[in-house]
This record gives C-alpha cells, structure tokens and sequence, in this order.
C-alpha cells in the first residue's frame, strides 16, 4: 500500500513537463510523463532509453517519480488493492496514466479494385464515401472514387480523404483538427513518407489542411506533430488491382 501523503503531495505538483519540487538536479532536462510511461511500459528503446537512463543516474527526482509511478502501477493491475485506494488518490492516479499512453497508431489497409474502395484491415474509424462529383480542370464535372479515413488522436481529429483520379494515380487530403477547439491546428507539421522506397516524399507545415499529389498505390506514413510533440502517425496501404 502506497503513503498516501506522499502520494498526494507528488500528484499535486506533476504536470506535463513540469517539475514535481523534488529538488531536481537539473529540471529543464528532465522527461516528460510521455518518456517516462514509454519506459515503464518497456517500449522506450535506442537513444531515447540510453539518455534517460544516464538522467536517472544523476536525478533523485526522477528516480524517486519512477519508483511512486511503478508502486502505483503494481497496485493499480490488482483490482482488490486498488478499491481500497482513497478516491481522490485513484482519480489522480488513472489521470497520470492516462498522460503516458504512447501515440496512437492508426493503420489502414485499403484495396482499388474495379472503380471501388475495399476495406481490409483497419485500427480505427474508416468512413467509406460514395464517389464524389468534382470539377477537374476545363469545367468538367467528373465522378471521382474517394475513401475516407477519420480517427482521433489525444489531442487533435485526423480526416484524410483519398480519391484516385486515373489508373494508378492517388491523391491525398488531410484535414487536422484541434480536438478542443473544433477549429483547423494551427503550424501543424505532416510528414508522408514512402515506406516502399524507405524515404520521406514531402513534409509540409500547414494550418490544419494539405494534399499530397501524383501517389502511386504503396505503403506509407502520415507522421503527425507540432513543435516537440508527437502528435500520432497513420500507416496506409493502398492495393490496386
């Protein structure tokens, strides 16, 4: 069973990048609870794992906000420990957890056969939309088969919409969205990279909305971000047969 007091006390002054008055050697260094949660969770690896590791080493703080985290952690995976909990501490606890999640991964899998979208496989919302009527140069009306994804992430709403204008030939349209605000993220940074050719085609800086032309059916990787934080990736397939 957890100090409660002690508990308590810490709870109250962590937040997100922010020191817990621990007496931190060095508090601009240390990680935040998305690191830490990556590392209890075994899932922090490479440069990332080497680097808080030499932190933990030199900062009492830290190792002390592991050590509380991993006890409540333990107890937390023990339902008959965990009602015995005060309520506030609970809430404060299932809070913390909820911060640490590493970024969601949305994959898609989607096959172009015959004039229609199919979905194979998916990890998330997928909306599939009727073709759409747009205007394509000179004037023309044309009917463009289009595929439509939406998934929500912790802090912003994804919408891509994949119309296949000719033979082989993708376009791309996302749309990201403030999940609070209901309003298009401001200098959000959006990576497409070619997992086939193992190279990144394009990154873009935008407010909310891009598109990306002339793609050819392949696997590829929407990395999504804003300043330092990751905001979450979608991995596609597309299959033209």
């Amino acid at each position: 069973m957890l100090n409660n007091k002690k508990s308590n006390s810490h709870f109250k002054n962590k937040k997100m990048g922010v020191s817990t008055g621990l007496n931190c050697l060095d508090r601009e260094s240390c990680p935040d609870e998305n690191i830490i949660g990556l590392y209890l969770e075994n899932l922090l690896t490479g440069r990332k794992k080497t680097k808080l590791v030499k932190h933990l080493q030199q900062c009492p703080d830290c190792r002390e906000q592991i050590k509380i985290l991993t006890e409540i952690k333990t107890d937390m995976e023990d339902e008959k420990n965990l009602i015995l909990y005060p309520d506030q501490l609970k809430r404060k606890a299932i809070d913390v957890f909820s911060l640490v999640k590493p970024p969601n991964i949305l994959d898609i899998v989607i096959e172009f056969v015959k004039g229609q979208w199919e979905l194979l496989k998916h990890t998330g919302v997928a909306l599939s939309t009727p073709a759409l009527a747009v205007t394509r140069g000179g004037g023309e009306n044309k009917s463009i088969p289009s595929f439509q994804i939406r998934k929500e992430f912790n802090t912003c709403i994804i919408k891509a919409n994949i119309e296949n204008i000719k033979n082989d030939i993708f376009i791309l349209q996302v749309d990201v969205t403030d999940k609070k605000k209901n309003l298009s993220l401001k200098k959000v940074d959006i990576k497409l990279i070619n997992l086939s050719k193992k190279r990144k085609l394009e990154e873009i800086i935008c407010d909310g909305q891009t598109t990306f032309e002339y793609l050819k059916s392949g696997v590829y990787k929407l990395e999504l971000s804003k300043g330092k934080e990751e905001l979450g990736q979608i991995n596609l397939q597309i299959n033209k047969n």
